[in-house]
């Protein structure tokens, strides 16, 4: 990491310029706080608010594709608000396939799945955060069954919580 790197929840700084970092969205967020915890006509505001953040929420190609397989409602509402679906480039794909091996991805359904290692390779690649609804307190004897949080953690990729989003982005409802 370059030395005159200073990096904050929110921002980065790099020799006077001043980026938003981005947040990678893992697609339990959009299902269970769309679905469960926070629906859109309880707390429509949320929506609204996180919408207004689009410029620092990313949702990856194979994420949004996931979404389309189980989701229609939220696809609609991403597809309808101005957030960017980003693509999966060759440098991402060759990381995460790196990952996979690593991690046994699709060995165990309790683990990390292979979307969920593009986010991570995406974040590591950028330098961004991934925000998940996972956490995991015991660390499995198993690699194929690290969740989202244990593997940010080994691979030095910052991941958050969606209501510690909901703090760096000044979202209150």
């Amino acid at each position: 990491e370059n030395p005159w790197t200073q990096k904050t929840r929110l921002f980065i700084w790099t020799y006077g310029d001043v980026r938003l970092r981005l947040y990678g969205f893992d697609t339990n967020i959009f299902i269970t706080a769309w679905w469960h915890t926070y629906p859109s006509d309880i707390f429509p505001t949320l929506w609204t608010q996180l919408s207004q953040n689009s410029k620092q929420i990313t949702i990856l190609q194979p994420i949004f594709t996931e979404l389309k397989k189980k989701a229609d409602a939220v696809c609609n509402w991403i597809e309808a608000q101005p957030f960017q679906v980003e693509p999966i480039t060759i440098e991402m794909n060759q990381k995460a396939l790196d990952m996979e091996a690593r991690y046994q991805t699709g060995k165990s359904p309790r683990g990390a799945d292979s979307v969920d290692i593009q986010l991570i390779a995406w974040a590591k690649i950028t330098g961004n955060t991934v925000v998940t609804f996972e956490s995991q307190l015991n660390i499995p004897d198993k690699v194929y069954n690290y969740k989202i949080p244990t593997i940010c953690k080994r691979e030095q990729v910052n991941c958050i919580l969606f209501v510690d989003l909901l703090r760096d982005l000044r979202i209150s409802i």
